[in-house]
């Protein structure tokens, strides 16, 4: 059972991470990290595909946020 759980988080992470196209500091960014624990659960119980369905908006305002703040960055750099 540890080893599924620990290759579930590992799962989750990348499943989130792909969502947002970086790697998240779950202990920084709060919503990513319920988003985390949310398609954990939903791995746990066999019925990730769900999860995408019923979480649409969140993922797409976490893909938003990490967008937005990707083009910040790089605008930041070119100005530079």
């Amino acid at each position: 059972t540890d080893t599924q759980l620990r290759e579930d988080i590992a799962s989750a992470k990348f499943i989130i991470n792909e969502y947002a196209g970086v790697d998240i500091d779950y202990s920084e960014d709060k919503a990513a990290a319920q988003l985390f624990k949310d398609c954990l659960r939903y791995i746990w119980n066999k019925c990730l595909d769900e999860f995408e369905g019923r979480y649409q908006p969140q993922i797409v305002a976490l893909r938003n946020k990490y967008e937005v703040m990707s083009y910040v960055s790089d605008s930041e750099t070119d100005e530079i």
